[in-house]
């Protein structure tokens, strides 16, 4: 098992705090020696006055905490920053707070969605009122877009530190290309598990409703995180919406997500094929 380095992005809200204990809980379940990195974004406060505030919250937030912590304040825009910062860190993932949205939100795409647009390091999305399960299963969304399962690679690197499961949950589809399509992705997936030594197993699901029954597959099936790859240019059933959908599912489960533009367009998914 590797170390766990996570940065846990603060702006002082409650839903900041939940990803931080979350982030404690996660890296617990790992080795004494990882590390959480509490990062802010100047915005209103003035740089001594951020680094005094976030320092104090580290202080009372993570005591007792085996691990290391360290807290670093920036500067710039949240949306390019984050990502940057936890790329320049070599970090395994950014533990992020989420807040409620409205509708309007949901329909035009969130500040949240934003800040994993721009990054390579994979996010997972924390709800305000999350609280931490031992992660034993791990849902993961395969649509016919190829990019679907570039949040494998994550999604795999997670279940084999925390030696979980994956479920591969993809629509069910009566098109036979369609069908094609989503075989050959799940045969990309699978492949990559198996020589990763990863256990897993295939689930469809009606296209209708589809994050309705796929919470209420991962409620039957005692899934602790989802993971779903967001990507922008898709007419698919796992577009940005979805995943903005996802991110505040009522069942409160946290969501691992990377940007497909990102990921797809280096060698970090070599095992991803045309």
């Amino acid at each position: 098992m590797s170390i766990f380095k996570l940065v846990v992005p603060i702006d002082f809200t409650e839903s900041a705090i939940d990803a931080i204990h979350y982030a404690w809980e996660l890296a617990k379940d790992e080795k004494d020696n990882d590390e959480l990195i509490l990062v802010h974004v100047l915005d209103q406060l003035k740089e001594s006055e951020a680094k005094e505030k976030l320092d104090a919250l580290a202080k009372k937030e993570l005591e007792g905490f085996q691990g290391k912590v360290r807290t670093a304040v920036i500067n710039g825009e949240v949306e390019d920053h984050i990502g940057s910062f936890a790329e320049t860190e070599k970090a395994n993932f950014v533990v992020m707070g989420v807040h409620e949205t409205s509708f309007l939100d949901r329909l035009l795409g969130s500040r949240a969605m934003e800040v994993v647009a721009y990054s390579k390091v994979p996010f997972i999305t924390v709800q305000k009122g999350t609280t931490y399960q031992s992660i034993d299963k791990i849902a993961m969304t395969i649509d016919l877009d190829k990019d679907s399962i570039q949040v494998v690679k994550a999604a795999a690197s997670l279940a084999y530190n925390l030696e979980a499961d994956l479920l591969l949950v993809a629509g069910d589809h009566s098109d036979s290309n369609f069908k094609r399509q989503i075989k050959s992705n799940l045969t990309v997936a699978a492949r990559y598990l198996e020589k990763e030594k990863i256990n897993y197993s295939v689930e469809f699901l009606d296209r209708d409703h589809f994050i309705d029954k796929m919470l209420a597959l991962c409620e039957e099936k005692g899934v602790d995180i989802i993971a779903a790859t967001y990507y922008l240019n898709t007419f698919g059933i796992l577009s940005s919406k979805f995943v903005q959908h996802l991110i505040t599912n009522e069942n409160k489960l946290p969501v691992l997500t990377v940007d497909a533009e990102l990921f797809s367009s280096g060698p970090q998914f070599p095992f991803i094929t045309t």
